[in-house]
């Protein structure tokens, strides 16, 4: 089977997603019928990338839940939007929840204290493809 699928509603990124050869479902994530055409329930491991405010009549809650249920063995990890809304998130049937803002701001934390103590810059990383540290 595939190692990666994909299930997105935005043409632009399934045209450059099946350019690259990376199998992709096109779909609206909040509806079963998608996530079953997917082959969800075949998967390990599910990764929901997308924050409450991008996504429109659903939540990270609902697609957790629905992931959980058609896929009960995956490993889910999801984001949350706010610190606040992990533990929603886990209670909802997350193995892993990331908050990207908090994660950000611990980041930022750690270049501003090493500015200030005086620590040589970071390069800053090229996003055509190569992955940032």
């Amino acid at each position: 089977g595939q190692m990666v699928h994909v299930v997105d509603w935005n043409l632009d990124a399934h045209r450059a997603l099946t350019d690259r050869g990376i199998a992709c479902t096109y779909g609206d994530l909040a509806d079963p019928e998608t996530l079953e055409r997917a082959g969800l329930k075949h998967a390990a491991i599910v990764v929901i990338t997308i924050e409450d405010e991008t996504l429109r009549g659903t939540d990270n809650v609902f697609l957790v839940r629905a992931a959980r249920r058609i896929a009960p063995k995956a490993r889910i990890i999801a984001l949350a939007t706010e610190r606040a809304d992990i533990r929603r998130v886990t209670d909802a049937g997350a193995d892993e929840v990331l908050a990207p803002r908090a994660v950000l701001a611990h980041d930022l934390a750690k270049r501003i204290l090493g500015a200030m103590a005086g620590d040589p810059p970071r390069v800053a990383p090229r996003l055509d493809g190569e992955v940032i540290d």
